[in-house]
C-alpha cells in the first residue's frame, strides 16, 4: 500500500533534517574553531540530551506498539482481553529487560578486548582532524 499526503512530505523532511544533522555533526572535527568548542561538558550535555531523546522514542513509541503487537500475537481464542494484555505488557517488558542485559554484556566484551584509550583532550581531537584532513587531501591521491 502506498503513503500519500501530508505525513508522508513531513516524514520525509524530517528523515532529510536527522541527515543533515548527523553530516554536521561529523564535520566538527575538521573544524578548528568548533574543536575548541567541543570541550568534555559541552559532549556531555549533547550526549545526554541526545540519549534522552533516544530513550523517550524507545520506551513511548517502540515499547507502546511491542505491547500492542505481542497482545495480537498471544491471544487466543479463550483468552480474555486484560490477559493478552497482561501477556502483551510482560513479554515487551522482558524483551526490553533481555535487551539491556545484552548491551551490557556486549559492552563488558567490548571493554575487556579493546585497549583503553582517551580522546577527550583537545590537542587529540585536533590530531584527529590534521589526520583526516592530510587522509582525505592525499589518501585517496596514492601519496
Amino acid at each position: 500500500m502506498v503513503q500519500t499526503g501530508h505525513d508522508v512530505g513531513v516524514a520525509f523532511a524530517l528523515n532529510i533534517a536527522a541527515g543533515a544533522a548527523t553530516i554536521l555533526g561529523g564535520m566538527v572535527v575538521f573544524s578548528k574553531r568548533l574543536v575548541y568548542l567541543a570541550n568534555p561538558l559541552s559532549l556531555a550535555v549533547a550526549l545526554s540530551i541526545s540519549s534522552g531523546v533516544m530513550l523517550f522514542i524507545s520506551l513511548v513509541e517502540i515499547f507502546g506498539e511491542s505491547v500492542h503487537l505481542l497482545t495480537e500475537g498471544l491471544k487466543t481464542d479463550d483468552m480474555t482481553e486484560e490477559t493478552a494484555t497482561g501477556h502483551g505488557w510482560l513479554g515487551a517488558t522482558a524483551c526490553f529487560a533481555v535487551g539491556i542485559v545484552l548491551i551490557y554484556l556486549i559492552d563488558m566484551i567490548v571493554h575487556k578486548i579493546s585497549p583503553e584509550h582517551e580522546m577527550t583532550e583537545i590537542e587529540n581531537l585536533e590530531d584527529v582532524r590534521e589526520s583526516m584532513a592530510h587522509l582525505t587531501l592525499f589518501g585517496y591521491a596514492g601519496v
